[in-house]
């Protein structure tokens, strides 16, 4: 026998749909009875027929469109305060390559200044993608949406600033472990 603590799959839900059936009768003036009980199945049909009407499909489907493109928002925009500390992120990784490129310069450390090359366009590349008033972006956004489509979504930018964090952490300077 199937009750509430039975775990539903297939078979529990075939053995239910079994056992309703074997308790379901319909008497000769037409009503339905389950498990001894009289059903009113006027009165069931009457409120399907309220429930079920083209007015409220309407209005579920309203109400599903704006649900699907909030969801669709949070996917591509992400928190504000995520956003916010990429910025500064971004920021960051400009400020510390360029004094970074300066100092490997000085020392001829050719190697590490073309890391703070690398490291200071991923670091313009994450303020462009997080700054949505950067000057120039409606220019470059529908390259980036071509050819870069990951990064459209939070996941493609979070790949990219893991990438740009783990070039800039195996400098190690005490900066570049800051940032």
């Amino acid at each position: 026998m199937v009750d509430e603590s039975t775990p539903l799959n297939a078979a529990t839900a075939t053995a239910a749909a079994t056992a309703v059936a074997a308790n379901v009768t319909t008497t000769a003036d037409g009503h339905v009875k389950v498990g001894g009980v009289d059903v009113d199945t006027k009165a069931i049909k009457a409120a399907a027929a309220a429930v079920l009407t083209k007015e409220n499909a309407d209005k579920a489907k309203v109400f599903a469109k704006a649900q699907y493109d909030k969801l669709k928002k949070i996917a591509s925009d992400g928190n504000m305060s995520l956003t916010f500390l990429a910025l500064v992120g971004g920021v960051a990784m400009m400020v510390t390559s360029i004094m970074g490129v300066v100092g490997r310069f000085l020392t001829l450390s050719w190697v590490g200044a073309l890391f703070d090359v690398y490291i200071f366009f991923f670091g313009v590349l994450v303020v462009f993608l997080e700054w949505k008033k950067f000057p120039g972006r409606d220019k470059y956004n529908m390259v980036i949406h071509t050819y870069f489509h990951f990064l459209d979504y939070i996941w493609g930018r979070g790949v990219l600033y893991f990438l740009a964090g783990s070039l800039q952490f195996s400098l190690f300077g005490l900066l570049d472990l800051a940032v």
